[in-house]
């Protein structure tokens, strides 16, 4: 008998925010102060883009919605929650709502002028962690300041308010919280539509709008539109390049190559393999190339990738700068000094690739300078491409090996999901598993063991192009690196593979390096992929200050870092000899995960945080060091 039935007219009583006239108020004060931001967005916003005029009129009108939006769903929720209160509160709930986003938006834009990213959960945790005001050269007063802005706002919210209230005294049309709802969201999914349509049709109004307007809600439907025969805008447009341009400031200085002279005039040989995990390099996987590095050359037995990725991997390898940059570099066609140090000093340059460079974008967005020197198109799978390769590369030697030259290799056959090859079976099990499953205990055992013979062929390739070296006697004029885009993990914390996580195996990979009296060496220091170019330059001769180009170190010097990053287009990885701290780069909530280096869980996260406060916030300021 005490139970109380569900009756529709009861939930549009309980809803009934918004129904009265003077609850008008508050609609109007919502509209207003989108009406503000928006205004503000538009006109004063340094964009580095010429709209076309459908995006002239789209801008002021999305940034409206996207902050209306926003505010009617922070607000209603906390309305109702206080249905039964005077409206007093509401006005108070809504005025204090109003003037937190104002707030919120200030300190917005003066951490987007310092580091080029907009705020999230974790900067906001960061920031307010002990001493990082003065790591960043703030002033402790600037609480007083953010104080004063909040004061500021709330007086100026107030008098809106007060406005908003006397304009409702003319609205006699009465219409319910529902009709409200769904107007609203009739009108954002239009808006959101329309903007999908105008990213599809080009990508760089896309970009302008999500970097230069916090908290905005993008919605991609370009699947949709091509299933409706609409026709996708080039992504390589002049006007996307232009913009992306016109973001990137790279090097920080005018780079003129030095001249080098002849006896420090080094060749070059990379060997890259795709996916080769730190840890593979021993005698029973490896034999042929343990041997070398046993016996020459420095072994940095704690190397990190710029990312658990190809693209960014090789990203960091050869601009020396994080690999969040990628998106913007991608397009632009700024290339690493790197290259054009090697044009200038007259070198017989080739890049020999076991796939085609052509994914993510890599051949433009790294390798643009020498795309005329690249061969990537071998057609007949990773395996004999390798072998390919190896060919191609010791004809390469033997034809230039009086002259200075660079050579890149870059092998695949440990990145294939499945290995195959009759004379290099060592390790088995190793058959091909058709619905692969890593929660099964034989299908990794046969993956693994696949994925240990790859890098068994490898060996024997490799040792061809050493064998060669040898005998032209190169080693004694010739800087030689051996290494890795990114390593591979193999369910030790959960993953098959790489480009999942930022685990030890995905991105800790064997860095060799070998030049003229290096003598034979193991480090043991932290280094990374940003440190190469860094330390090809010191080794040749090059005097260009390593701040305007890189954020790496001299990898031969006797100086350790404080920190070390890894970087993707979502995740931002901080960590030093002892922690990791793994975090996404998204506006708004941002997940971040504490562990030790070896991933494994810490007691107290919020102890490592405070202790690595100072690396985080620095790392932030190299995230936008290359950004205008």
């Amino acid at each position: 008998k005490n139970v109380k039935y569900f009756k529709y007219k009861d939930l549009k009583t309980d809803m009934q925010i918004f129904s009265s006239r003077n609850e008008y108020t508050k609609i109007i004060y919502l509209l207003l102060i989108s009406i503000i931001i928006s205004f503000y967005y538009t006109l004063f916003s340094e964009f580095n883009y010429k709209f076309n005029l459908l995006e002239k009129f789209h801008l002021p009108v999305t940034i409206f919605f996207n902050y209306f939006f926003i505010l009617f769903f922070i607000s209603v929720p906390f309305l109702y929650l206080i249905k039964k209160i005077s409206y007093f509160h509401h006005n108070i709930v809504l005025i204090v709502i109003s003037t937190s986003l104002f707030t919120f938006l200030t300190v917005d834009y003066f951490v987007f002028q310092s580091f080029k990213f907009h705020v999230n959960s974790f900067v906001i945790k960061v920031l307010t962690s002990d001493n990082a005001l003065s790591v960043l050269g703030l002033e402790s007063d600037i609480i007083f300041y953010l104080t004063l802005y909040f004061i500021i706002y709330l007086f100026i919210s107030m008098i809106l308010f007060c406005l908003c209230a006397y304009l409702s005294g003319y609205i006699n049309l009465k219409v319910g919280f529902l009709i409200i709802y769904i107007t609203i969201i009739l009108f954002v999914f239009i808006d959101k539509t329309f903007f999908s349509f105008l990213s599809f049709k080009n990508y760089g109004y896309e970009v302008t709008i999500r970097k230069n307007v916090p908290l905005y809600i993008p919605v991609e439907m370009h699947g949709d539109f091509k299933r409706l025969g609409f026709k996708k805008g080039d992504s390589n447009n002049i006007q996307k390049i232009s913009l992306l341009n016109n973001e990137i400031n790279y090097p920080l200085k005018r780079y003129k190559p030095h001249k080098i002279e002849e006896k420090k005039r080094y060749n070059i040989i990379m060997i890259v393999v795709d996916a080769l995990r730190h840890d593979y390099i021993t005698q029973s996987i490896m034999p042929e190339t343990r041997k070398i590095i046993n016996n020459s050359g420095l072994e940095f037995l704690n190397h990190y990738s710029g990312s658990n990725g190809t693209a960014n991997g090789l990203f960091s390898l050869f601009f020396g700068i994080p690999a969040s940059y990628l998106e913007y570099f991608g397009k632009s066609g700024i290339q690493p000094i790197f290259f054009k140090f090697l044009l200038e000093n007259d070198y017989d340059s080739s890049i020999l690739a076991s796939q085609p460079l052509n994914y993510w974008n890599i051949k433009d967005s790294i390798f643009f300078d020498l795309k005329k020197n690249i061969k990537d198109n071998f057609k007949k799978g990773s395996v004999i491409n390798d072998s390919l390769i190896t060919n191609e590369g010791i004809q390469f030697i033997e034809k230039n090996k009086n002259n200075n030259f660079f050579l890149l290799l870059l092998y695949d056959s440990p990145h294939l999901p499945y290995f195959r090859h009759e004379k290099f079976r060592k390790f088995i099990p190793d058959e091909r598993i058709v619905n692969f499953n890593p929660n099964n205990r034989s299908d990794r055992i046969n993956g693994l063991n696949s994925y240990k013979n790859s890098v068994n062929y490898i060996d024997s390739l490799v040792s061809k192009i050493f064998k060669k070296l040898k005998q032209e006697e190169l080693f004694e004029n010739s800087i030689v690196v051996l290494t890795a885009d990114h390593g591979s993990e193999k369910y030790e914390h959960g993953h098959w593979g790489h480009a999942s996580a930022f685990t030890k195996e995905q991105i800790k990979v064997p860095f060799w390096l070998l030049y003229p009296k290096s003598g034979t060496h193991k480090i043991k220091k932290f280094t990374d992929h940003h440190d190469f170019v860094t330390t090809i330059f010191e080794l040749m001769g090059e005097k260009y200050g390593v701040e305007y180009h890189s954020i790496g170190k001299n990898m031969i010097s006797e100086t350790n870092k404080e920190y070390h990053i890894a970087s993707s287009h979502s995740n931002w990885v901080v960590f030093n000899e002892k922690y990791k701290v793994d975090s996404t780069i998204f506006e708004g909530y941002s997940f971040y995960k504490v562990t030790d280096i070896d991933d494994n869980t810490v007691a107290d996260e919020n102890e490592i945080l405070d202790k690595m406060n100072p690396n985080i916030l620095n790392s932030f300021k190299e995230r936008g060091k290359f950004l205008k």
